[in-house]
């Protein structure tokens, strides 16, 4: 009884099948493409609201072991009030934490200038970047995570504003 209790739990405790760590040294390159629902709350005297739904595609370059530099193109595309958006250039830098096989903690940042649909005026927003990513193989990875931003008030007509998107869903390839 104790034998059988004890290739029980060696039983349970081995994988059935092993995931493939994802490859983040240096000379990799990657593509991604996430998408968000985002919440933007401007001004603060006459607030105004939006809710909008964020696509981002990007590549990058792993410069060192577990650190990537790359761009992206995000897109806004506005739910409510029904309108337009806006599209920008991605500057980013992400660090990949190692603490286990099959899943990456991460934190970066990124500034981008950009371009709004709804009011043809240049716009700069920075923010940072953090979530976890989950090997499926050795090339592939569910990114999911959360990326704040603040815009910057470049001209007259335009507020400071704070976004925070409710989170987001992505993938990452390397090769």
């Amino acid at each position: 009884m104790r034998r059988l209790c004890i290739l029980l739990l060696i039983a349970a405790c081995t994988p059935v099948f092993a995931i493939d760590h994802i490859d983040l040294t240096e000379g990799t390159l990657s593509i991604s493409g996430s998408f968000a629902l985002k919440y933007d709350l401007t001004g603060f005297l006459k607030p105004e609201h939006k809710l909008a739904l964020i696509t981002n595609v990007g590549g990058g370059y792993f410069v060192i072991d577990r650190l990537e530099v790359g761009l992206g193109l995000p897109g806004e595309w506005i739910i409510a009030p029904s309108s337009t958006g806006a599209i920008g250039l991605q500057l980013f830098s992400t660090y990949f934490f190692e603490v286990h096989q099959s899943f990456f903690p991460y934190a970066g940042a990124h500034i981008t200038p950009g371009y709004s649909l709804n009011t043809q005026e240049f716009e700069l927003k920075a923010g940072a970047a953090g979530g976890v990513l989950f090997s499926l193989s050795d090339s592939v990875a569910l990114d999911v995570g959360i990326r704040p931003e603040i815009f910057f008030k470049v001209y007259d007509s335009q507020k400071w504003k704070f976004s925070l998107p409710a989170g987001f869903i992505g993938i990452k390839a390397v090769f």
